[in-house]
């Protein structure tokens, strides 16, 4: 009993310690954005996919904003909550009946959304049930939209 609480105790100060080194390299604005996130943006799409399909287990998807691939550009940062719709959008899109609630349910656990430096490493793969979106910009231009996620995901899941 008392190893496994030992361990326990170690890997919860690691993740601290990861997560404050991560955490204070990057300035405030981003913090910001970081919160608003963790308190508005992720919650929100949370609770719309719960309300909109009358599926709980869709409020289940784990969402990680993968901050670190951010740096500190907050304009790009401010702008995934565009990615965060889109999916959004592609997931109402599916759940609109049984067959493909429940696909979803089944099939997608978490979404990650990551910013690349180069456009040749934009992305969408689906492994062990996370769903990476990884694209360069968040503009409307550039951005991986809904149809695309959709379409993704119908063959996919």
């Amino acid at each position: 009993m008392k190893p496994l609480i030992s361990f326990s105790l170690i890997f919860i100060f690691i993740f601290i310690f990861i997560f404050s080194v991560t955490g204070y390299t990057q300035n405030m604005a981003t913090k910001k954005i970081m919160a608003k996130f963790e308190t508005e943006y992720i919650p929100e799409f949370k609770e719309s996919l719960i309300y909109r399909t009358n599926n709980p287990a869709l409020g289940k998807i784990v969402v990680i904003i993968d901050f670190e691939s951010f740096g500190d550009n907050t304009e790009e940062l401010d702008l995934a909550v565009r990615e965060l719709n889109m999916v959004k959008g592609a997931i109402l899109f599916l759940a609109k009946d049984e067959v493909g609630s429940s696909s979803v349910e089944k099939g997608l656990k978490m979404l990650t959304i990551r910013k690349v430096d180069d456009v040749s490493k934009k992305e969408i793969s689906l492994k062990e049930g996370n769903l990476l979106i990884a694209t360069n910009s968040f503009d409307l231009k550039t951005i991986i939209g809904s149809a695309e996620i959709q379409k993704f995901l119908e063959k996919n899941l």
